[in-house]
């Protein structure tokens, strides 16, 4: 892999501290990050041993067993001490609590925006369970979130704005998960909603990343028109349509309107 350059390099580290990934509250130049699609993992370690020279790696993969005895998924845990880390805690940590600011957002690029909703970004199928026992023959509805539950109200208001701004739009939704200010020790918190007519051309934006990077990720771009529905030019682009093609050939798409175990 060749050598980012420094800004793309900081913006993809925010991106993925925008997502699933921290630096240790005590030894602050302890980078760590879990997943169970091992291919995002993997990602991240090259793009990181690649810029930082001497850095200390430690990658292993985890089973798990269930309550009930059950093997759960693998999950692939990476950590990577660096002194560049240093700076990144005192940039996203307050008092402790991982936090957002404008800047932080303006300095991503597509591979940031990318890692970020490969981390946690979600999209739901409204009535996939009456679709696969044959009660409706298309879903009601589809949403894409971020997950930004672990932030506070007032960091995902300028989340929301930035959504806003890069998708010209105000329609971007801030969902709150139980009424509760993560303030007051929510256990869920307030995610980001994009409205529907920004989601094609949002996936548009950050598709090659994950099909050359992290196909495992691919279903998440899934929108869950099929056959017909694909021509519904009112509801898919021409554009989104030949995405959906492509992805939908990759050996490593999981068609969720088929299976069930996908987080």
């Amino acid at each position: 892999m060749n050598q980012l350059k420094s800004s793309e390099f900081k913006a993809f580290i925010y991106g993925t501290m925008l997502g699933d990934s921290y630096i240790h509250k005590v030894s602050h130049r302890r980078f760590g990050c879990g997943q169970v699609k091992e291919d995002v993992i993997l990602y991240k370690k090259k793009i990181i041993e690649t810029q930082l020279n001497k850095c200390i790696i430690n990658y292993k993969a985890q089973n798990y067993k269930q309550k009930d005895g059950r093997n759960r998924q693998t999950l692939y845990r990476l950590t990577i001490q660096h002194d560049y880390f240093r700076k990144i805690r005192e940039r996203f940590y307050k008092n402790g609590i991982k936090r957002v600011d404008t800047k932080i957002l303006e300095a991503l690029d597509t591979r940031g925006l990318a890692i970020w909703f490969a981390d946690d970004g979600t999209t739901n199928f409204i009535g996939l369970e009456k679709y696969k026992a044959h009660k409706i023959d298309r879903l009601n509805n589809r949403r894409v979130e971020i997950c930004t539950d672990g932030f506070l109200k007032e960091d995902v208001v300028l989340i929301k704005k930035y959504f806003d701004k890069l998708l010209n739009t105000d329609d971007t939704k801030i969902i709150n998960r139980d009424y509760k200010d993560k303030s007051n020790n929510n256990p869920t918190g307030y995610r980001i909603r994009l409205a529907n007519h920004v989601i094609q051309p949002f996936f548009m934006l950050i598709k090659d990343e994950f099909i050359n990077n992290y196909p495992s990720m691919l279903y998440k771009l899934d929108l869950g028109f099929r056959n017909e529905s694909l021509d519904w030019r009112r509801y898919v682009s021409e554009e989104y349509q030949n995405l959906y093609e492509e992805i939908s050939a990759h050996p490593e798409f999981i068609d969720r309107m088929i299976q069930d175990d996908i987080v």
